[in-house]
């Protein structure tokens, strides 16, 4: 096993460090050619003004990725990641299908039910109130013996 030297008693040859990082070695991959801690070659890339890379990599050159198409775990709608802003797919989907925004005070409703299924045939554009009206009728006829009180307010049993 190799022994490093302490970062304070290292001189490293600047220039060479610079340009092998420019390269695209990596930090650990010029430490190792030097035997030194990683350290010493970020403090020399600091003090060159380089900016670092990242260390991982981002969008569609990630090894995971799925095409910016992921499932939200708090509300359990598909979302998409155009241009950096993350949107609901079922809104983007209805948006270019339509050519169109969607109108203030209007929803995009799954006719199905299911959140994931944003197939443009199971999205119809409804206005918000008609859109609570109508997913408020739905619990009361899944849940007879409840009953809804007020705006706002969950579903209690007498």
């Amino acid at each position: 096993m190799a022994s490093f030297i302490p970062s304070n008693k290292i001189d490293l040859n600047t220039e060479l460090v610079v340009t092998l990082y420019q390269e695209g070695m990596n930090l650990d991959e010029i430490s190792k050619k030097f035997n030194c801690s990683v350290t010493p070659v970020m403090r020399i890339l600091k003090e060159n003004n380089i900016k670092r890379r990242q260390h991982y990599q981002s969008g569609d050159k990630h090894p995971y990725w799925k095409g910016g198409r992921f499932l939200h775990k708090g509300d359990g709608y598909f979302r998409r990641c155009i241009n950096g802003s993350k949107i609901k797919e079922h809104r983007y989907i209805w948006i270019q299908e339509n050519q169109m925004p969607i109108p203030k005070g209007f929803v995009i409703h799954h006719n199905n039910g299911i959140k994931t299924d944003n197939r443009i045939e199971n999205l119809t554009l409804l206005p918000e109130r008609f859109h609570h009206t109508l997913h408020n009728k739905v619990r009361i006829m899944e849940n007879p013996q409840e009953k809804y009180f007020g705006r706002n307010q969950h579903l209690r049993s007498d």
